[in-house]
């Protein structure tokens, strides 16, 4: 880590990616970290120095040093969430490939398009927490950043040609000011900057919509989403892990109020609903009774509100 700190000091560019894992962790984790200079190439494990990174904000906080990254919407998140990592002159090259109205806006696009490398999506979704990381998933890892700083001066030189380069920093600028809130800190007032993991009072409507789910399961869908939810949180896994969005809604749609009947809603039960199956039938069960005896009562806008007797 001094090393590659002592590195970065003489750099007056450098290219930034990361490799983040999401499916076994409720709000994710940052596996990997991979920067280029001109010169070299540095795969940073940021698991095993989570608590040690914060000191490449002498690097990441200094204004003379461009951070060029491709596509950082969620990579400033992630890096101030896990890292204590804030980017300061930031380049970002998805904002110049948009302003250049490029076909297409993907690393994959501007790594074939400008440095005629082409490379493999099998590791896009990769579980970068595995150590050793396999050669392959270390020259994919490697490969996102190492052209980069290429790519940079290219996309640099038309914008500047098309007097875009401007608006172009003004995108990135906006970007990086992005800050991470856990959700018991965010603003009251909802603001674009802020960034906390769960943004809406009522998660659950979006997949009432998309699976044209009735109102009238509104209760239901909403006790099973925060049972989910719940148990995300405590066992420290992500939601689609415990309960996939597709099993959420078949047990909302059929709404079995017996322990076979929850195992047979899909082809596909997880751990978490296979060992908790009784207690999954007795809450739905609970929950229609409620609906049945009129303890649950939908407002104007919709919301539910169920009566704890």
């Amino acid at each position: 880590l001094q090393k590659l700190l002592n590195d970065l000091r003489s750099a007056k560019e450098i290219a930034v990616d990361l490799e983040h894992h999401d499916y076994r962790s409720y709000y994710g984790i940052v596996c990997l970290m991979q920067i280029s200079t001109r010169e070299r190439d540095w795969l940073v494990d940021t698991i095993a120095l989570r608590e040690e990174l914060h000191v490449l904000n002498e690097i990441f906080t200094d204004p003379s040093v461009l951070k060029v990254f491709h596509g950082a919407f969620m990579d400033i998140i992630w890096l101030q969430r896990d890292l204590g990592i804030y980017v300061v002159s930031l380049f970002d090259t998805y904002h110049a490939s948009r302003s250049l109205g490029l076909p297409r806006h993907s690393l994959a696009y501007l790594l074939e398009k400008f440095a005629q490398f082409k490379t493999s999506k099998k590791y896009q979704l990769a579980d970068w927490r595995i150590r050793p990381l396999t050669k392959p998933m270390r020259a994919y890892a490697r490969a996102d950043t190492h052209f980069l700083l290429n790519i940079y001066d290219q996309l640099r030189n038309s914008l500047i040609e098309q007097n875009k380069l401007a608006a172009v920093l003004h995108d990135s600028r906006n970007v990086a000011k992005r800050r991470f809130e856990y959700t018991s800190f965010r603003p009251k007032i909802v603001s674009a900057n802020v960034f906390s993991p769960i943004e809406k009072d009522e998660p659950w409507r979006n997949l009432m919509y998309q699976y044209n789910i009735p109102l009238s399961r509104e209760p239901l869908m909403r006790k099973l989403y925060e049972w989910r939810d719940t148990i995300a949180r405590r066992d420290d896994e992500s939601p689609r892990y415990v309960m996939p969005n597709q099993l959420l809604v078949s047990l909302v749609a059929i709404a079995p109020t017996d322990p076979a009947g929850v195992l047979s809603v899909s082809n596909f039960i997880t751990d978490y609903v296979r060992s908790n199956s009784k207690m999954l039938s007795n809450l739905i069960k609970k929950t229609l009774e409620s609906l049945k005896n009129g303890d649950v009562s939908t407002n104007n806008t919709g919301s539910s509100q169920l009566e704890e007797k």
